[in-house]
């Protein structure tokens, strides 16, 4: 129910790689942390918190998951630390309700990412509107000390209305995104545009 992350090492040098068990290994695990994506030069990372249930093939959040962005920092013990945790989503309430998932991609820079796909459990947090809408691609950088509203949503007209967005990528200098859309075909197929 709970998810937990843990560090291992290898080395290149050691052969190839084989599967172990993680709890195996004598470096600290993360509790609550579920697939931690660190930024390109390993500062920041965004992580998911929450309880989890086994959907046969996946694991899903089922109450209160969301995304939190924290800073990496060494330990001291060979291990590392996620310090300064707070939120991805600033503006919204997750306690029961929350997210069941979302995309989510670092820029090149490891300062600006892209979320896109939410899929909000509870009812919209705007009050107007939907809100985290799953149409809408929203962007922000880790050093915004305002995290990711709803004013980081990218302007709906970027994005066609009966497209739906399939993939995001932000430029390498963190203030442009590269959208990847498909329009529906009537059930035949989707066409990337």
């Amino acid at each position: 129910e709970t998810p937990r992350s843990d560090l291992i090492t290898f080395h290149d040098d050691a052969g190839p790689i084989r599967p172990i068990d993680p709890s195996d290994s004598d470096l600290p695990h993360a509790e609550n942390v579920f697939q931690p994506l660190l930024s390109p030069n390993g500062a920041f990372l965004i992580f998911w918190s929450g309880r989890m249930v086994d959907a046969g093939d996946e694991w899903l959040f089922s109450e209160g998951g969301a995304p939190w962005l924290a800073q990496n920092t060494p330990d001291g013990e060979g291990g590392f630390e996620f310090t300064s945790s707070r939120e991805v989503f600033r503006d919204v309430t997750v306690e029961r309700d929350g997210f069941r998932s979302a995309a989510i991609a670092w820029g090149p820079d490891s300062n600006a990412f892209a979320v896109w796909q939410t899929e909000w459990t509870g009812i919209s947090q705007a009050s107007e509107g939907e809100y985290p809408d799953p149409a809408r691609v929203y962007f922000t950088h880790a050093t915004d000390p305002r995290g990711l509203t709803q004013v980081h949503a990218i302007d709906r007209a970027d994005v066609p209305g009966e497209a739906f967005v399939v993939d995001v990528e932000v430029s390498p200098t963190g203030r442009h995104l590269v959208i990847t859309a498909a329009h529906p075909r009537g059930g035949i197929g989707d066409r990337l545009m």
